[in-house]
């Protein structure tokens, strides 16, 4: 207790997002997010996930960034490239 572990997770997440990395985390208890729930730890992850820059986050961010890598690869298709 109070050596810092929460606060250097913390800048360590800063510093993913500012590196241009998605990030998540969650913490395992034994009341919501259980080792033998994967399926509450997976939830908890995904509700946590942060893309860098843009402020989109979870379920949001993941359709949008898909939907914006297609465009562009379908569009390099259309214009004689492939990727």
């Amino acid at each position: 207790y109070g050596q810092g572990k929460t606060f250097c997770l913390q800048l360590l997440r800063q510093m993913a997002l500012e590196a241009g990395f998605a990030v998540m985390s969650t913490e395992i208890d034994a009341y919501e997010n259980q080792l033998d729930k994967p399926h509450r730890v997976y939830r908890s992850l995904m509700q946590s996930l942060a893309f860098p820059d843009d402020g989109e986050s979870a379920a949001t961010g993941i359709v949008l960034r898909t939907h914006r890598e297609l465009s562009r690869r379908l569009g390099a298709i259309g214009s004689g490239g492939l990727y």
